[in-house]
């Protein structure tokens, strides 16, 4: 019978065992924070890209809404200077016009707090969805305005074209 060159007790083999154990665990915790914090560093490039398409869609919204406002306002000065240029007598001028004055101060009132106090969208940020949200609200109260707007421009335009076809009728 061929006897080992050294033999190992079974107290050395549970000791090893135990050492390898712990030196696993430890690689394996070790290997968990850098996990971790690479899965941090992946979200935050994450939220700061979607941060960036947010801060264009947002830029490009307040640039379409700003513009829509200045062509109604061009709109409604052009109806005015038609109307002081022709002397049209246009029944309800006073009460329209005051319409779309009060439509405009509204949006307009509505813009320039946005310009003030802009979407505070950031990733560091812990509630940057109710941000989003609230900017979601504005733009839905400022679409609404401007259709308001829009609407009191289109019964002004009635009225003045329906008297201006007339006049133009009686002049013949």
């Amino acid at each position: 019978m061929l006897t080992p060159v050294f033999a190992l007790s079974s107290e050395a083999v549970t000791g090893q065992n135990e050492q390898d154990r712990q030196s696993t665990r430890k690689e394996l915790s070790e290997a968990k924070s850098v996990a971790n914090l690479n899965a941090q560093a992946t979200q935050k490039a994450v939220c700061e890209r979607r941060q960036k398409l947010i801060d264009g869609r947002v830029y490009g919204i307040n640039n379409l809404v700003t513009k829509q406002f200045e062509l109604l306002g061009t709109i409604y000065s052009r109806i005015q200077t038609f109307v002081d240029k022709n002397s049209l007598n246009v029944e309800n001028y006073q009460q329209l016009s005051s319409e779309v004055d009060n439509a405009k101060s509204q949006v307009e009132d509505k813009i320039e707090a946005q310009k003030s106090n802009p979407p505070g969208l950031n990733c560091e940020s812990e509630d940057h969805v109710a941000n989003v949200q609230a900017y979601k609200n504005y733009i839905q109260s400022t679409n609404s305005g401007l259709k308001n707007y829009r609407q009191s421009l289109r019964e002004l335009i009635k009225a003045v074209k329906l008297v201006a076809n007339k006049s133009g009728e009686n002049s013949q």
